[in-house]
């Protein structure tokens, strides 16, 4: 039988504790168990972290702008608590997320405010001419520094934030219709969560400068680990101890705090160091002037004014963070002895969830074949994320969650192979001045297939129409109206052509969408992939 409705007045949220600890850091693992006796609880339960940037020199960073509060799981792994068998694992679930907001959201209002999502929710900008460019965590957005507030002064207010996480694993019924979930018949929960690594967690905020008097080839950003400027000028000559950033406006917007360590390489006027390390020890806004100037430490910047060129403006200590005080608000309902008695009967509980296949392309050769070894009877869609290995983990913007356009990656053909047949017949182009239209429809298919309604595929503003603005994703449809695809001796593949090689090696996640059901009965637990 199907997971059956039960209709109880006896729905209330409780709280459950993990059972391993209060505080967590980064690598380690948060325990649930929920027991049988909660009976039956609904999707409208939800998790709640408190979260503190605890960053050693205090580098002021949001969350990932695309993921959220969910960046901070690596992973989800999901038992039943009586027999021990694995229900469900969600393998890169921030990931996955970061995909639901871009396309599942056209309103972002309530994902910025309760799970932490930056604004804007976009993985790329484009410029005219359809140029891509990484989009960036805005520190103007005074959502984006709620990780990492400064005062006036600019020093560091540094406190722990709430934020609530929906459930959207598929045993939670996220991707499927509402159904009551059968606690009891799993023999209870056991929820284990990982948490990521904070490259992959913590975005960096950005200096905000918009001005006509910045110098000639600065940028308007605060990168790490990136060939871009941030906008600066000075007045005056000699051994300067400060530097003034035009078109901040705020304290807050630049980007920095006190006690930050601050790298500045680039070509001075004066000559001299042109790569230096120093801290910063105070941060002055002269709002008449429409300027911000940052005081360091030891001084000695030889001679960097309007006519320099500065490389670089960037934080040098990695991110950290800190979770405390999480729980599970579990919205329970709690049968009657007698429906109790009733549903201790055989059940199979079916759900949507996904698997993720890894695959590495070269920097050279024009054509790959990505397999996808999946077992899945029931698939439902295939997406993939392509991206610059090397930008996995740039805290500007993670590439892990944003992606890279087929342009940057040289990208002229995707065609998939499946069951000896091709998919579609005429392989297509999906860069920007050729199919593209094509590859967003394909995406839009694959999203509706696994239940996700496709209410945005990107901002139509100027030059963003040219390009792709979110992630960009290789995707087919496989099955839909209930129908499924069975996947299991398709040896399916994706077939991709490329007009260059590419500078580094490029990673491929895949994810295939299938249904599973849950088959419980007095002597246990399985799972029918």
């Amino acid at each position: 039988m199907s997971a059956p409705v039960v209709e109880s007045v006896n729905t209330k949220y409780i709280s459950i504790v993990p059972e391993n600890g209060e505080q967590f850091n980064p690598g380690q693992k948060i325990i649930y168990n929920l027991e049988p006796n909660i009976g039956f609880m609904k999707r409208d339960s939800y998790f709640i972290f408190d979260l503190l940037n605890t960053t050693p020199d205090f580098g002021r960073y949001g969350l990932n702008a695309l993921a959220g509060v969910h960046s901070i799981v690596e992973n989800i792994r999901i038992y039943s608590k009586m027999t021990g068998v694995l229900l469900e694992s969600c393998e890169n679930y921030g990931q996955i997320q970061g995909l639901i907001h871009q396309y599942g959201y056209d309103d972002r209002e309530d994902i910025v405010g309760k799970e932490g999502v930056g604004l804007p929710c976009m993985a790329k900008f484009n410029a005219l001419g359809g140029a891509s460019n990484r989009s960036l965590l805005e520190s103007q957005e005074i959502e984006n520094q709620r990780l990492s507030p400064v005062d006036t002064a600019g020093n560091p207010k540094f406190t722990q934030q709430r934020y609530i996480m929906s459930l959207r694993c598929g045993i939670f019924r996220y991707f499927d219709e509402e159904r009551l979930i059968p606690i009891l018949n799993f023999g209870g929960l056991r929820i284990e969560i990982n948490l990521q690594r904070p490259e992959l967690v913590m975005q960096k905020l950005t200096c905000s400068v918009a001005s006509a008097l910045t110098p000639t080839g600065f940028a308007n950003s605060d990168l790490v680990n990136t060939g871009v400027a941030c906008a600066a000028s000075t007045a005056g000559a000699g051994n300067n101890a400060s530097l003034t950033i035009l078109g901040v406006g705020q304290v807050a917007n630049c980007g920095f705090a006190v006690g930050n360590n601050i790298r500045i390489e680039g070509t001075f006027t004066g000559g001299g160091a042109v790569d230096v390390t120093r801290t910063i020890t105070a941060i002055v806004d002269a709002a008449a002037a429409n300027t911000t100037t940052i005081t360091f430490a030891g001084g000695n910047l030889n001679d960097m004014d309007a006519n320099g060129t500065i490389k670089y403006l960037t934080t040098t200590t990695p991110p950290n963070y800190q979770v405390f005080n999480t729980e599970m608000r579990v919205c329970q309902v709690v049968p009657t002895p007698e429906q109790e008695k009733d549903l201790r009967q055989s059940l199979n509980y079916e759900f949507t969830t996904w698997d993720l296949f890894l695959d590495n392309i070269p920097t050279a050769g024009a054509r790959h074949q990505t397999p996808i070894n999946s077992v899945a009877s029931k698939a439902l869609a295939i997406m993939s994320i392509p991206y610059d290995s090397s930008q996995e983990q740039n805290l500007a913007n993670q590439q892990y969650y944003s992606g890279d356009v087929p342009t940057n990656l040289n990208l002229n053909s995707v065609q998939f192979f499946i069951n000896n047949r091709l998919y579609p017949l005429r392989a297509y182009n999906p860069s920007t001045l050729a199919d593209r239209v094509l590859s967003l429809n394909e995406t839009q298919k694959a999203l509706k297939a696994v239940g996700i309604s496709p209410l945005c595929l990107g901002r139509n503003m100027g030059s963003d129409m040219e390009n792709y603005n979110q992630t960009f994703l290789v995707s087919r449809e496989l099955a839909r109206n209930g129908f499924v695809f069975d996947l299991r001796n398709a040896e399916a593949e994706v077939r991709t052509a490329y007009s260059g090689a590419r500078t580094n090696i490029t990673r491929v996640n895949t994810f295939v969408f299938s249904k599973k059901i849950i088959e419980t009965t007095e002597s246990g637990v399985a799972v029918i992939l």
